[in-house]
């Protein structure tokens, strides 16, 4: 008997453990936010399959007479990760494994309130990566 308690205990130990969820990902961001200053980078945070994604929309830029996503558009795969940073994965990288964070790149990211967030430059190739831009919520 004391067997079949000592097993029960120890069982349900396991799958309290296995099956808690951190403060981090209960944490989920929605709507649609755009760019304070310059006002033409807006970011919907949604799902890609599955995973909790942001989709960087940066508008369309003329190259070789053809108009093409802006540099760093599309979708992200995110994790928001202990004190102010994000943890994220471009789609078509090659070199981020989806579903494993450890391998995504991290960057400063502080939800101010529920209408602004800042987050540091992870997508414009022209501007400083320490650069830190300030998006607001439209929707």
């Amino acid at each position: 008997m004391k067997t079949i308690i000592n097993v029960l205990i120890i069982s349900q130990f396991i799958l309290m453990n296995g099956c808690a969820k951190s403060d981090n990902s209960e944490l989920v961001i929605t709507g649609t936010w755009i760019e304070i200053s310059e006002k033409s980078d807006t970011i919907d945070f949604t799902k890609f399959g599955s995973e909790l994604a942001l989709n960087l929309r940066r508008g369309l830029v003329l190259i070789n007479d053809y108009w093409l996503p802006n540099y760093g558009s599309g979708f992200y795969a995110y994790e928001l990760q202990e004190s102010d940073s994000i943890a994220l994965c471009y789609s078509l990288s090659s070199s981020c494994i989806s579903g494993l964070p450890k391998s995504y790149s991290k960057y400063f990211f502080k939800l101010s309130n529920n209408n602004t967030f800042k987050i540091t430059n992870f997508y414009n190739p022209d501007i400083s990566p320490n650069t830190i831009f300030t998006f607001s919520r439209i929707e």
